[in-house]
């Protein structure tokens, strides 16, 4: 049954692979990005095996801060918009009403 099920799988998840790829057109935002969109807008991951992605000129403008403060703002404004910073906290729950940052994005930050 399970080899049957694979089996009608594969070809269903290669069309949809196929879809995806030719419907995407503008560069995703760094964040957590499909695998055909990564290697396709040639994003590179934060912290290898995260799956957080970012592209090759946000992380060299992060290194190039004074500070691991400052290195840390702008990887935030790579995957938040100002309006989105301003709802967010640190809190891993959130709190005061603010919903938290994605963990993933975050661990790979920090």
């Amino acid at each position: 049954m399970c080899k049957k099920l694979k089996q009608e799988n594969d070809p269903l998840k290669r069309n949809l692979e196929e879809v995806l790829q030719n419907k995407v057109s503008e560069p995703p935002r760094p964040g957590k990005v499909h695998p055909l969109n990564d290697r396709r807008f040639q994003m590179v991951d934060l912290i290898p095996g995260s799956r957080v992605f970012v592209y090759a000129n946000t992380i060299e403008q992060a290194s190039k801060r004074a500070s691991g403060t400052g290195c840390a703002a702008c990887l935030l404004n790579a995957f938040y918009t100002n309006e989105e910073l301003k709802g967010k906290n640190l809190e891993k729950t959130g709190a005061n009403g603010k919903s938290a940052f994605d963990p993933d994005i975050l661990n790979s930050i920090i």
